[in-house]
């Protein structure tokens, strides 16, 4: 009798301490600043950091897909300068080109951007 109620304490401590203790979650992700950028002339080029994505079908013939990047940039003075998309079988790869005037002092501190693009789905299987 006496050692059903220790069990019983020890489980309700263990449950209690499981309840209490704090969640356990994977780390955010680290934006990763552009490095490697090649400086033509005034210009610094660069790609954008992205952290989320979110795919948009419209329904519509034909098929118009677009894709919203959540991210940052490394700083308020570089800008989206365009994007480069390809192709490899029926994987799209989209890269977002930052671009930054090269004689600019910026202050360091990220730069969060939203930006939707429309995809190239001409040829894919539906």
């Amino acid at each position: 009798m006496q050692q059903r109620r220790l069990f019983a304490t020890l489980f309700a401590i263990a449950l209690i301490g499981t309840a209490c203790a704090p969640a356990v979650t994977s780390p955010a992700p680290t934006p990763t600043l552009p490095t490697g950028g090649e400086s033509g002339g005034d210009v610094i080029t660069g790609e954008a950091s992205v952290e989320s994505i979110e795919i948009i079908m419209l329904e519509s013939f034909p098929v118009q897909v677009s894709v919203t990047a959540t991210g940052y940039l490394p700083d308020p003075c570089t800008e989206i300068s365009g994007t480069e998309q390809t192709r490899e079988g029926d994987t799209i790869y989209l890269k977002i080109v930052t671009s930054r005037p090269a004689d600019v002092m910026c202050i360091q501190v990220l730069e969060p951007f939203e930006e939707t693009y429309p995809l190239d789905v001409a040829g894919l299987p539906a």
